[in-house]
């Protein structure tokens, strides 16, 4: 897997996801796991699995596991 890690504010991702995406499209990235807006989220956009993790103020985090013979699972976790 490809995986692009940012914080996410040099993509703007607070006022529209799309700088982010059309830069993991064109590195041909798998996973892009960001954050910046502190909202857990979790979503395939053209492919591609974007995670965020959320807020460690909210107690909050992700899991992804990685296995060559399945599919990405993403865990959004929450200590609340």
């Amino acid at each position: 897997y490809k995986i692009m890690i940012t914080h996410g504010h040099n993509y703007k991702v607070k006022l529209t996801p799309a700088l982010l995406i059309e830069y993991a499209k064109n590195n041909f990235c798998d996973i892009v796991c960001y954050g910046h807006t502190h909202k857990q989220k979790y979503e395939k956009i053209d492919g591609i699995t974007f995670i965020n993790p959320g807020s460690f103020k909210n107690k909050e985090y992700a899991v992804l596991t990685l296995d060559k013979n399945s599919p990405p699972q993403i865990e959004l976790k929450s200590l609340n």
